[in-house]
């Protein structure tokens, strides 16, 4: 797991640098992180959820944005599901006042899956969909607080064992996360 978020931290990195080219050089660079809750879809509400995330802007509206957030959840008695989902993002955003800007954005993620269950099961670690609206406020120079809603939509193969076998079935599993977050622009 290390591995994969130095991994993905690493490409994003390579990106940016990459990105210093004349004719793709980056408008406004951005790397944070948030705190929040999970909030819609089939993950109990108000699980408490963290991550970061790093943001290149090519022109004045259009950018990438890649994202890594972590939460738990207890869907059942005796079971347990820990997910982290590692996000690419297409961002759209606009100047809706003076140091406020809207966005919204869209994507696929992967996502790590873990169960945990007094019952033998497992699940596959599953690329997803993701759609999302936000809004960030410079509240001093090189510095934004922001807010975001987030949905993904993933679905997984789940495998459940019992006496008589194994059977796996395909189980949708959405979520949506209210992020809360700090940002320092380059």
């Amino acid at each position: 797991m290390k591995k994969i978020i130095f991994a993905t931290f690493g490409m994003m990195f390579l990106a940016v640098t990459m990105t210093s080219n004349a004719a793709f050089a980056p408008q406004r660079i951005s790397v944070g992180a948030h705190g929040g809750i999970t909030a819609g879809g089939d993950v109990d509400g108000g699980e408490p959820a963290f991550g970061g995330q790093g943001r290149v802007m090519f022109t004045e509206h259009f950018g990438i944005e890649l994202a890594l957030s972590h939460f738990s959840d207890e869907p059942a008695r005796y079971v347990d599901v820990d997910v982290t989902t590692v996000g690419l993002s297409a961002v759209g955003s606009l100047e809706l006042a003076p140091q406020l800007e809207g966005y919204v954005l869209g994507g696929v993620n992967y996502n790590f899956l873990s169960l945990s269950s007094r019952y033998p099961v497992s699940v596959d670690d599953d690329i997803g969909f993701h759609f999302g609206v936000g809004a960030g406020y410079e509240f001093a120079p090189n510095w934004e607080v922001f807010g975001e809603y987030r949905y993904t939509i993933l679905s997984a193969d789940v495998t459940h064992r019992d006496w008589w076998g194994a059977t796996t079935s395909s189980e949708d599993i959405h979520f949506g996360l209210v992020k809360l977050g700090v940002n320092y622009r380059f």
